[in-house]
């Protein structure tokens, strides 16, 4: 009996050790083994002010704070999830059949606040090599961010990643590399190499949109590097752009070797829908070997701007302009209603040309116009006889100003400053001077072989022989002289000769009419001034195209 009553004593004693030691400290327990009976009320952790710390090999790996805060390879989690990849290659590896990483801030507006709080991003990474890394074969980095688009320090970013050595943000997608979504900057990359490398075989490289509050200093894309501001490639050929921005500057990219690079069907596409903004602006400051904007293109366009509003330029260029070759539209087909111009000299002789300077007082500074003696038309003078070569513009001075001096505050105030002013187009001059000078050279053409004439003339009347017993009483003075409306010529014919005729010409000796005569002695022939405009005029009296003399009417209606 005692032995039994001893068995049974340590038969219990070794149960209640063993629950003891297997037991939590209240039911139901949980097992190493796994747990079936968990219900939506279980828990695991703390039930008091402490941390929670998990371990392996007997070191703290995953680190949960009182706050809510997990860390991961660190026991002072800054963030809800805070990883320490110092000592690793990558501080945070994601791979998704949708998106490897998707960050959205949208800090909660506490009482009485209007604006969300700045400093905010949707991703924000700093590494060795790369700041904020994403691989996707959708999106590779997508972030979304939001600031108080009135505040001096807001830097409410959608994807923000920074690094000393590699890239700043740099995602490959099949769809878009990078694609950043913020109030004051969609992406912002900041790398020794490339300021945001995006690169996707598809879609969009590096794309960028920023929706900002009262159009404060806003990017689509900006980046800093120094080789490279923004590089973007794409390699699709039919709707792959190298970089694209939208925004109030639409990209913006600075750089040493190239503030903007971009490789694909498009290489750089920027758009803006506000006034006064810029889809895409260059920025040169480098010695005088330095282009704010360099295009090359091997069977294309380096350039191609256009314009399909009514009175706005493709281009407008403050300053000189250089070029080795160009050329204007000229084909046939391109043109309708082709009629010759006439009286080239009298419109040319109706312009006056000038010597003066230009001014660069005031608003006129930021024109930039020629310095020194220049020479041409005043536009006013020129509209008032070719209105169609003059054209009114608006240079808007305002923004040239707030350019310069990034003051966005008085955006709305300084926009509407404007410079109105008339242009020439003096390349339309061209066809008038080559029609002048083409009847300057016939009129030169009719005097030589008149001068001949007489000089030949002349020479028969020293030498003592006249044409014919011919003399110079052989054309006398039509009456009436002035001349309404018809008027008689007297003339006096030799008895030998082949042809005579009278002619009418110009005052800048441009053939009128050409009246045939025939016959020998005096006669006389009826001149009609019914279809010659008001004018001095001449008439010349020619036998076998010999000139015998000259005399002059006028008509007058």
């Amino acid at each position: 009996m005692k032995k039994s009553s001893l068995g049974y004593m340590l038969t219990m004693g070794s149960i209640i050790i063993l629950c003891r030691v297997q037991a939590q400290n209240t039911s139901p327990y949980w097992s190493l083994a796994g747990n079936s009976n968990a219900s939506s009320s279980s828990k695991m952790g703390t039930t008091n002010n402490t941390n929670l710390r998990i371990i392996t090999n007997n070191i703290t790996r995953l680190f949960l704070n009182t706050n809510g805060n997990i860390g991961i390879n660190t026991s002072a989690p800054r963030a809800p999830i805070h990883v320490n990849g110092l000592a690793k290659d990558t501080g945070l590896y994601s791979i998704a059949k949708k998106y490897g990483v998707i960050g959205v801030d949208t800090t909660t507006l506490l009482a009485g606040e209007t604006y969300r709080r700045p400093n905010a991003a949707g991703v924000l990474g700093l590494g060795g090599s790369y700041g904020v890394y994403g691989e996707s074969r959708r999106i590779g980095v997508y972030g979304l961010g939001s600031a108080d688009p009135t505040s001096a320090s807001a830097t409410g970013i959608g994807v923000l990643g920074v690094t000393q050595y590699g890239e700043g943000v740099k995602g490959i997608s099949e769809g878009t590399g990078v694609h950043g979504q913020g109030v004051y900057r969609g992406v912002y990359g900041y790398g020794s190499a490339y300021g945001v490398y995006g690169d996707a075989p598809y879609e969009l490289t590096a794309f960028g949109e920023s929706f900002g509050v009262y159009g404060k200093g806003i990017y689509g894309v900006k980046g800093n590097g120094v080789a490279f501001g923004i590089h973007g490639t794409s390699i699709d050929a039919d709707t792959g752009r190298g970089v694209y921005g939208t925004g109030f500057y639409g990209v913006y990219g600075a750089g040493l070797e190239f503030g903007l690079y971009g490789k694909g069907k498009t290489g750089v596409y920027a758009t803006t829908a506000a006034s006064f903004n810029d889809a895409v602006r260059a920025d040169a400051k480098g010695p005088a070997a330095s282009w704010g904007i360099y295009a090359t293109s091997l069977n294309s366009y380096g350039i191609y701007a256009s314009s399909f509003a009514p009175g706005v330029y493709a281009g407008y260029f403050a300053g000189s302009i250089y070029s080795t070759g160009s050329y204007i539209s000229s084909d046939k087909k391109l043109k309708k209603n082709i009629q010759p111009i006439e009286n080239g000299l009298t419109i040319i002789n109706k312009l006056a040309p000038k010597f003066y300077e230009y001014r660069h007082d005031g608003d006129f500074a930021v024109m930039n116009l020629p310095t020194g003696n220049q020479y041409g038309l005043i536009a006013q003078e020129v509209e008032q006889v070719l209105p169609e070569l003059v054209k009114s513009t608006l240079l808007p001075v305002g923004k040239i100003r707030l350019t310069e001096s990034k003051d966005t505050d008085n955006r709305i105030k300084k926009q509407e400053e404007m410079i109105e002013h008339k242009a020439i187009n003096y390349t339309a001059l061209i066809p008038l001077l080559i029609k002048a000078t083409q009847e300057l050279s016939e009129t030169v053409s009719i005097l030589q072989k008149e001068n001949k004439s007489i000089k030949e003339e002349l020479n028969r009347l020293k030498n003592g022989h006249a044409y014919n017993n011919f003399t110079a009483t052989a054309l006398l003075q039509n009456a009436p002289n002035p001349v309404k409306s018809s008027t008689t010529i007297g003339y006096s014919l030799p008895s030998s000769y082949s042809k005579a005729h009278i002619n009418i010409a110009d005052a800048a000796g441009h053939l009128v009419k050409q009246l045939k005569i025939a016959g020998s002695g005096k006669s006389s022939v009826q001149l009609n001034v019914s279809d010659i405009s008001s004018g001095t005029y001449t008439y010349s009296l020619w036998i076998d195209d010999q000139l015998i003399a000259t005399k002059q009417l006028l008509v007058v209606k």
